[in-house]
């Protein structure tokens, strides 16, 4: 069954509102998760944890501090709670503001076929105008960047074969 079916999401939907193509990912994710062999290797099960943690529920990391106030606040926390808290603790990585853009530019291009113009009008979140000259000169390399760095995760995870094209 195809992932918009089971999601019962439209293209039509998903030309409206960007944002389900996080929702099309997490299903892709968990997909791929219940096909996964035990044992696995430790790269893919970084990928994973990379893809849930680092873009579909991407947020700015806490401060050491920060963390560990929070760990202090919470003394009945079981060992994957603590570990989910040290992991968004101080972990430096890419900054965060474009990735839900890249996801939704990666399933405006994959499932609704659309230009990269238009993909960068729609989901860029610069916040400027989005002139022609804009676009092809700032936003779209940008966001083409921040996609194909995406890939590479999906590709790592074995997720991209499942993308419609």
């Amino acid at each position: 069954m195809e992932l918009m079916e089971i999601f019962r999401i439209s293209f039509k939907e998903l030309e409206e509102n960007p944002s389900l193509a996080r929702k099309l990912l997490l299903g892709l994710w968990f997909q791929r998760l219940t096909q996964m062999q035990t044992p696995c290797a430790d790269r893919e099960v970084d990928s994973m944890t990379k893809l849930i943690f680092d873009w579909i529920f991407a947020r700015r990391p806490l401060t050491r501090e920060a963390a560990e106030r929070l760990l202090q606040q919470q003394p009945d926390a079981d060992d994957f709670e603590r570990l989910l808290i040290l992991t968004w603790a101080g972990k430096p990585s890419r900054p965060i503001t474009k990735r839900q853009a890249a996801i939704e530019a990666l399933f405006r291009r994959e499932y609704l076929q659309k230009s990269w113009m238009e993909v960068t009008r729609r989901v860029c979140p610069c916040g400027n105008s989005h002139t022609q000259e804009r676009v092809l000169l700032h936003c779209r390399p940008v966001l083409q960047a921040e996609v194909r760095h995406l890939r590479r995760l999906l590709r790592d995870c074995k997720i991209e074969r499942l993308l419609p094209l």
